[in-house]
């Protein structure tokens, strides 16, 4: 039979209206469309109760255990006039006025729905997480944390080292520049104390960083003589490096 050009819901209808005008058997028509006959005596008895030819949704009729309009209203409310209360309070509060208050989760959404919860204020509720390597020594970061002037004229240049797993500060020196062989001196009475890392993450500044383009700086090669590799965070990003010592 010719099914170009015409919708499922056509098929269905033209289906009907020859099982009705008795054309050919409903087994025998059933066949010829491809349907079982109990999908067949669906779309025969839909369309003799007027009822459309469409797919019906398949979304439960009711959810079990859905906030009613009452609830989510009182909820509402509450936020409202307290808008700095988080979902325990809020739910602390309903039942202390002997409404069934919903989860926590469920208040969180429903303040989220009704546009009382803004970005900021979610962001800022979101815990941080920690990202630090498994064992100490597998990774250390260093970093001048700037310069600032001394009373006779020189400036200090603070040289800090941090072990990445543990947040430890093995190294906080005050040098007179970002040099190679101060910053050496301070490396190597941190080797002798507290062994060697696996990896090494810094700036692109000096001592480290500003041969990247042209090839290695000569604190990268004595590094790698060491074993050690050297990695760099990406310019002007900073927040790389931005982890808290103890």
């Amino acid at each position: 039979m010719p099914w170009e050009g015409k919708t499922m819901l056509e098929l269905r209808e033209e289906f009907v209206e020859r099982v009705l005008r008795g054309e050919a058997s409903k087994t025998a028509l059933c066949r010829e469309y491809g349907i079982s006959r109990r999908t067949g005596d669906k779309w025969i008895g839909r369309y003799q109760k007027g009822e459309p030819m469409s797919d019906r949704s398949r979304a439960p009729g009711s959810i079990a255990n859905r906030t009613t309009a009452a609830t989510e209203a009182a909820i509402v409310a509450l936020r409202r006039k307290h808008p700095v209360l988080g979902a325990k309070k809020l739910k602390r509060m309903l039942e202390n006025q002997g409404m069934a208050a919903p989860a926590y989760s469920t208040i969180n959404a429903i303040l989220h729905r009704n546009g009382l919860i803004a970005k900021e204020a979610s962001m800022a509720a979101t815990p941080q997480k920690r990202f630090e390597k498994e064992r100490p020594n597998e990774m250390w970061q260093a970093d001048f944390k700037g310069h600032f002037a001394m009373l006779d004229g020189n400036r200090c240049h603070p040289l800090a080292i941090l072990d990445d797993y543990s947040r430890y500060c093995l190294c906080i020196d005050a040098k007179e520049n970002e040099r190679y062989e101060g910053t050496k001196e301070s490396f190597v009475r941190v080797f002798q104390r507290s062994g060697m890392p696996d990896t090494l993450l810094c700036d692109n500044g000096n001592p480290w960083g500003t041969a990247q383009s042209t090839g290695y700086t000569h604190f990268e090669v004595w590094l790698m003589d060491l074993g050690i590799l050297t990695i760099h965070g990406r310019p002007r990003h900073p927040q790389t490096q931005g982890k808290p010592a103890i």
